[in-house]
């Protein structure tokens, strides 16, 4: 692509994304919290349409149980959402995602249903 040596607004490059991520892989606060598995840009315009569709999901408060279906291998097979609004939506979409890649340790037996809780709260 043809482009001048130089221009007065240059757009900046991005770079490559590869490897571990050096900082933001510790809790700042609370016990839980989701964990990114491969790379990717994530905007401040998504930051901030995922927060207020939570918000506006929970309104004051709430809990949501992500029920799945954990295997013999300790691998989730199945994942669904107890608030059926949530279910359909990109953000529940999200969570199912994250939790099918959560990992248990592996038993004997039949298939096992888990409930895993968040609890969501409003900040002032």
């Amino acid at each position: 692509m043809l482009m001048p040596k130089r221009v007065k607004y240059r757009k900046a490059q991005r770079g490559r994304m590869k490897g571990k991520a050096q900082r933001g892989s510790t809790l700042a606060f609370g016990e839980f919290g989701l964990k990114a598995l491969e790379p990717g840009w994530v905007t401040n315009r998504q930051i901030e349409a995922a927060r207020v569709s939570l918000a506006r999901s929970v309104k004051r408060g709430g809990k949501i149980f992500i029920n799945a279906l954990v295997g013999s291998s300790g691998t989730v097979k199945q994942a669904a959402i107890s608030r059926p609004d949530i279910d359909s939506s990109s953000l529940g979409q999200c969570l199912k995602s994250k939790a099918r890649r959560m990992v248990f340790a592996a038993f004997s037996g039949d298939d096992t249903e888990v409930q895993i809780p968040l609890i969501l709260t409003t900040s002032l």
